[in-house]
């Protein structure tokens, strides 16, 4: 309600309608993000936050080439040449390839700016590698990393739901009765 307030206060502010679709994707309701980014990308197609987003939303509805082109569209404009890259990738070694080198990008710039080892746990999760996703979300619990936050029920971490390990750190982090939205019909 307060979003859509904010939304009709500043309907050119994309912020505003990356938090719309933010709170749609985490609510399960997966077409609605992909509507919402691909209204930000229409409105500002500079604000590249939109474009991970909108490839995580494209990844989960099935839309796997959609997602690449995402990834392609972000990639490329904080790395020239990136965005190429993502295609073929995809092409060759499909979404989860797109993924993996997403991952290994991730790294690289971890080398030269923060990045979230709750960012880096999501990626391993989403494509159910459990091990490393693990061990970088217990990383983000220890740091206390903002987008941990989401943990109980990001769609991204639904491939990794049952592990006993995730189980526990949802319940040390007081999450473990949060009923995710890739559970509910």
């Amino acid at each position: 309600e307060q979003i859509d307030l904010a939304q009709k206060l500043d309907p050119l502010a994309p912020i505003i309608g990356l938090t719309k679709a933010e709170i749609h994707f985490i609510s399960g309701e997966v077409g609605r993000a992909i509507v919402e980014c691909n209204r930000v990308v229409a409105m500002d197609s500079t604000f590249l936050g939109v474009y991970l987003l909108l490839g995580d939303a494209s990844r989960y509805a099935g839309r796997d080439d959609q997602a690449a082109e995402a990834y392609a569209n972000y990639y490329e404009a904080i790395a020239p040449g990136a965005g190429e890259s993502i295609r073929r990738r995809f092409t060759n070694g499909g979404i989860d390839g797109v993924i993996r080198m997403v991952i290994g990008g991730t790294r690289q710039a971890s080398q030269h700016q923060y990045i979230s080892p709750a960012t880096m746990g999501f990626q391993f999760a989403s494509i159910g590698e459990a091990d490393s996703a693990i061990v970088w979300l217990d990383k983000a619990y220890i740091e206390r990393a903002h987008p941990l936050v989401s943990t109980g029920v990001s769609p991204d971490c639904e491939p990794i739901s049952d592990d006993p390990r995730f189980i526990d750190l949802l319940r040390r982090m007081k999450l473990d009765n949060v009923i995710p939205s890739y559970t509910r019909n």
